[in-house]
């Protein structure tokens, strides 16, 4: 009885079989690398946190950080739980290089090869998804073989951990509440009314209304806005092809009327920006804005109010930019940021006119890296906000108007559908294109003369 109360305990402790001194080494120094790396990480992304989201990734890293380095020392001393924490060290490891991999591959530029951050470190081709392929790799080999080494009951660590699991309940409420309306499309509502609210003579007042409502619970980025009131005359305009109407192909779709309006002597009577670009709708907040406009009933057809419109749900928004000149068009200056003062002021006042004639405002946003993954990957993402205010090649179209181009890297025309569709589901955005509302005089809607 007494031999068996003294062995009982000696076979608990050696739950787990030694490794021979050389792999032991070798795992030290495996870990000891992947903690300073993590650690690196964590500091360099702890800068670009600015929201919940970014704060806990920054948590995460270093937690996997500080396991590194428990593993190591826990190894190193031949502790009794070294090859529970180096089991979970491998494993954070190995997650962290699948997430590296899984972002660069939804990135529209695909970086396993080169990288421009890695010049100074590196004399061989490799980037930052290189190298988590290779750290992953080898995280996978020492999880296998460590768990060669497994003998005896779960020690109370990972009986520790298994008790957490009732967190998942909690970061599925976060991500319902927080992540997705933060990486979702900006739910804004737009709504147009044009009504007249007197007369004298032949002139109606017409009262044109828009009411922008962010109905999402997180605030939104106004990209930029822009009303216009145009009034079409008496005359019949040129017809056009019913199959314009729809617009399956790239150019923009031209409505189809039984009795088209006229393009020549169309007036614009008013245009300005609804919204300030850059600005920002906070959760729930709805503005109306009312604009009155004289409407010549006996030479105009009708009046149309339209609104273009594009948010963005980002909070990463860093710098607005002047934009680079477009394909073809020879760089007169530098580009500028909105820190740089009155040369931005000048700058983004200046129209650009690309080589088919077109003419038109553009602003450039870059937005923040959402975490130290997404900056070392090398993926910059941007949007190039244009007004434009004529193209010849689309002369039936009301100006200005506004187009949005997603880039990467500053690349934008050069993208393909793709690349594109990558950023789209990125960094998702709403864009209203002629949200219009039509007024036509009659006896019934026109009030009464005013004395």
């Amino acid at each position: 009885m007494e031999s068996e109360t003294q062995t009982t305990p000696t076979a608990a402790a050696r739950s787990v079989t030694n490794p021979s001194p050389i792999v032991r080494r070798l795992l030290v120094a495996t870990m000891a690398v992947e903690s300073l790396l993590v650690i690196g990480l964590t500091l360099r992304d702890f800068t670009l946190s600015t929201t919940l989201t970014s704060t806990f990734g920054s948590i995460t890293l270093l937690a996997i950080s500080g396991v590194n380095a428990w593993a190591a020392c826990a190894t190193w001393v031949k502790s009794d739980s070294w090859l529970a924490a180096s089991l979970l060290s491998q494993f954070s490891v190995a997650v962290l290089a699948g997430y590296v991999v899984l972002i660069d591959i939804r990135s529209p530029f695909l970086q396993f090869f080169f990288s421009d951050w890695a010049k100074p470190f590196c004399f061989i081709p490799i980037n930052v998804t290189g190298l988590a392929c290779i750290l992953g790799s080898i995280a996978v080999f020492w999880v296998f073989c460590l768990l060669r080494h497994w003998r005896g009951p779960i020690p109370a660590a990972l009986k520790a951990i298994a008790a957490l699991i009732p967190l998942v309940g909690f970061v599925q409420f976060w991500i319902q509440t927080d992540y997705l309306p933060r990486t979702s499309l900006p739910l804004v509502d737009v709504t147009t009314e044009l009504t007249p609210t007197g007369k004298m003579g032949d002139i109606v007042r017409l009262d044109a209304k828009v009411t922008i409502n962010n109905r999402d619970t997180v605030p939104v980025n106004v990209g930029a806005t822009l009303m216009r009131i145009t009034a079409y005359p008496q005359a019949k305009g040129k017809p056009d092809q019913l199959s314009n109407a729809i617009e399956f192909g790239i150019t923009p779709s031209r409505a189809y009327r039984d009795d088209p309006l006229a393009i020549d002597g169309r007036t614009l009577l008013y245009a300005n920006d609804v919204l300030p670009a850059g600005s920002v709708l906070a959760a729930g907040q709805s503005n109306t804005f009312h604009r009155v406009v004289d409407f010549d009933s006996r030479a105009m057809r009708l009046a149309r109010l339209a609104v273009d419109a594009i948010f963005i749900t980002s909070p990463r928004i860093a710098k607005v930019y002047t934009c680079p000149p477009p394909p073809g068009i020879p760089a007169s200056h530098p580009q500028y940021s909105s820190d740089d003062g009155k040369s931005f002021q000048e700058a983004i006042s200046k129209f650009f006119v690309d080589l088919n004639g077109a003419r038109f405002l553009c602003r450039e946003i870059r937005l923040v890296p959402r975490n130290v993954i997404h900056q070392l990957v090398g993926d910059r993402p941007s949007f190039a906000v244009m007004a434009i205010f004529s193209d010849p090649r689309y002369q039936s179209s009301e100006y200005p108007t506004l187009l949005m181009m997603q880039g990467a890297n500053g690349k934008y025309q050069e993208l393909n559908s793709s690349q594109i569709q990558k950023l789209s589901d990125a960094n998702p955005t709403m864009t209203y294109n002629n949200m219009a509302v039509e007024y036509s005089p009659s006896e019934e809607s026109t009030p009464g003369e005013q004395k």
